[in-house]
């Protein structure tokens, strides 16, 4: 059972949906090459929060921003709660060495922006994959 999961997850790491380098997909790319529209995501790299903003605002996620430092954290905190979602909707914390908050198997998809893993700014491949459910979804780029 253990290495069908391990399958299945690399599979979906592999088949995930690749945005172009350099550019922050928009909450309609993400929401057609995901699949999906309610349940848990991850967002990293998205300092100002505006992609996880516009993500809950255009469907039911409650969504997990991972910012790498307090400033950006600050700002995307910030833009949340601006728009009325940071505490519902938006939630956001930094990603402290290379974990992510959340327990094994939930998030339906997974968001990497801006900065690869040696900005500080994406979780390992490791980490994505122990926090994405079974056929969840990672878009990176």
């Amino acid at each position: 059972m253990h290495a069908r999961w391990v399958l299945g997850c690399m599979a979906a790491w592999l088949a995930a949906a690749v945005v172009a380098a350099g550019q922050v997909p928009t909450a309609q790319e993400v929401l057609r090459n995901a699949g999906v529209s309610r349940g848990i995501g991850v967002v990293a790299g998205d300092a100002e929060a505006r992609l996880a903003i516009d993500l809950a605002r255009k469907s039911d996620l409650t969504l997990l921003v991972l910012v790498p430092d307090g400033p950006n954290a600050a700002r995307a905190c910030q833009a949340a709660y601006q728009a009325g979602l940071y505490g519902t909707r938006v939630f956001v914390d930094r990603l402290r060495n290379g974990r992510i908050g959340l327990a094994d198997n939930l998030a339906d998809v997974v968001v990497l922006v801006g900065q690869q893993v040696g900005g500080g700014v994406w979780p390992a491949k490791g980490e994505v994959l122990r926090v994405l459910r079974p056929k969840g979804v990672v878009l990176a780029g």
